[in-house]
């Protein structure tokens, strides 16, 4: 069926593996750049191993594109951290925790801290006494208001 591939130059695979990228380039979807690095893996192994049949040469292109398309979107998964970095991107409050403020004033267990200039409504978990002029360390938030601990 695939007759037409035998005896062809290793070339051909190489040649294939760059127009790959390069509609991967103009469609970055991370989808082709694996069956391009496959078409560059067949064309280096036909080199070596002329003799391939066509059919034979489909089918390890075939095989090792699902394979590297697989192991490829498992590695780019682990590796990316768009997702996590960009989470709290324009959640002003998240980006506060850990961060150090100076109590305002706070009434039982409620009350406004300062961070950086900025008046924030505060909360503690009733147990921890906090003064105005206390220094606290924010440990999480809920909508914009700001859970605080004693620093």
């Amino acid at each position: 069926m695939f007759g037409f591939l035998e005896g062809i130059s290793p070339l051909w695979w190489i040649a294939f593996g760059f127009a790959l990228g390069g509609v991967e380039l103009l469609a970055p979807s991370y989808f082709l750049v694996w069956p391009a690095l496959a078409a560059f893996a067949l064309g280096g192994w036909l080199a070596f191993a002329p003799g391939l049949s066509g059919n034979v040469q489909v089918g390890i292109f075939a095989a090792s594109s699902v394979v590297l398309t697989i192991a490829g979107r498992w590695a780019m998964s682990r590796l990316d951290r768009r997702d996590r970095d960009a989470s709290a991107l324009n959640d002003r409050s998240s980006q506060m925790i850990g961060r150090r403020a100076y109590v305002i004033e706070f009434d039982g267990s409620e009350g406004k801290i300062e961070i950086d200039g900025t008046l924030w409504k505060a909360r503690t978990d009733g147990t921890s006494k906090v003064a105005s002029g206390d220094h606290v360390r924010v440990v999480g938030n809920k909508g914009s208001v700001l859970f605080v601990e004693n620093d």
